[in-house]
């Protein structure tokens, strides 16, 4: 063999034992399986957002609880069209403040959420289901969640009355607005209610109910990490003084915006003459 073509030999033996090694990597390597929504289309139940700037919307992707659309818009003066508008759909949610006037204290979870660094205290919340109004949807949660009901309620439950009662006549609950949460890019509205005459529901009518959280009245603060955890959170319930309440949301202890504006508005009122506070 002249001793000029040996290099190249050696050469092509490397060149094919890398190609051989990388064909082997790949048909091993193992990639995580194409998660099932990816197949979906549109799955949101919810209904889609119009506006006279609204030129065309394209879905990007849906889940049962949100969509995201790439938006054609025009310019508020309509003298600009913008392309890639980005907008999300989100179910309309809801948040409680719940208030003890006997004791001048609030009732909230501490907990964990995925796009929060550490914890936060949060009042009780969630989605509206389907063909219920933001009220029904406070009232719904504050029961799932918590065990509570207004004074009002209550007593009308002791009394074998409940038929009788008739939400939007109890002075207990006040909407205090329905707000939407980003106005430009969606994510649906929220309703904020107080309750500022919160009672926890009797044991046996909890039980019949299914509602989660009744047991958490008697004990004392943070006493009871399974009172309220529902749907996989991990939620510990605290009872707070109306002072603390308030150091704790200018301390920023309340991460999310939500949240923070659903006490905000609840101190407001309930320091206003109108709360019994």
């Amino acid at each position: 063999m002249p001793r000029a073509s040996f290099p190249l030999l050696l050469g092509g033996l490397i060149c094919a034992i890398l190609l051989l090694a990388i064909q082997v990597s790949r048909s091993s390597l193992s990639l995580p399986p194409t998660p099932s929504h990816a197949k979906q289309v549109d799955v949101y139940p919810g209904a889609a957002w119009d506006s006279d700037l609204l030129i065309s919307r394209q879905v990007v992707h849906s889940t049962p609880y949100a969509r995201c659309e790439i938006h054609s818009v025009w310019s508020e003066d309509k003298t600009k069209v913008q392309d890639d508008w980005l907008w999300v759909d989100e179910l309309d949610h809801v948040n409680v403040i719940t208030y003890l006037p006997s004791k001048k204290e609030f009732v909230f979870f501490k907990q964990k959420k995925y796009g929060i660094e550490g914890e936060s205290f949060a009042p009780v919340g969630g989605f509206q289901e389907s063909g219920e109004t933001g009220f029904e949807a406070c009232r719904r949660e504050s029961k799932e969640e918590l065990g509570v009901a207004t004074r009002r309620e209550v007593e009308m439950i002791a009394a074998g009355r409940h038929k009788e009662y008739v939400a939007e006549e109890d002075e207990g609950w006040v909407v205090l607005g329905r707000y939407r949460i980003m106005s430009n890019r969606g994510g649906g509205f929220q309703t904020i209610c107080l309750n500022r005459d919160a009672v926890e529901l009797p044991a046996e009518v909890a039980r019949e109910y299914g509602y989660r959280g009744a047991g958490w009245g008697g004990g004392s603060d943070g006493d009871d990490p399974d009172a309220g955890a529902s749907d996989g959170e991990a939620q510990v319930v605290h009872r707070i003084d109306l002072g603390v309440a308030k150091e704790l949301l200018m301390q920023g202890m309340f991460k999310e915006i939500k949240w923070t504006a659903s006490l905000a508005l609840s101190l407001l009122y309930l320091e206003g003459g109108d709360g019994n506070s």
